[in-house]
């Protein structure tokens, strides 16, 4: 099995980054502005900031997950990943 040129990994790492950094912060930003403004709607505005922050990273880790799964599976121009379940050992 051959290795990944510093290419391929870069090609790797942005089809993953760019998907999870502007996908949870559009995600992340439209929840903060929902929960936010429900939240001053209801009086609660001392408990908007700390609520909106954790649901914020709580978006942002499900959208994470996501696109590292949608990278894993994508198809790349002269390689392709594949996930392995053969046994690990700590001696490889």
């Amino acid at each position: 099995m051959d290795r990944l040129s510093s290419n391929e990994y870069l090609r790797f790492w942005w089809a993953f980054f760019w998907r999870a950094t502007s996908l949870g912060f559009v995600g992340g930003t439209i929840i903060g502005i929902v929960v936010g403004a429900l939240m001053a709607m209801a009086g609660l505005m001392a408990f908007v900031q700390p609520v909106v922050t954790i649901l914020g990273l709580g978006v942002n880790a499900i959208v994470t997950f996501l696109m590292l799964r949608v990278a894993l599976e994508k198809s790349y121009p002269g390689f392709s990943l594949r996930v392995d379940r053969g046994q690990v050992s700590a001696f490889d």
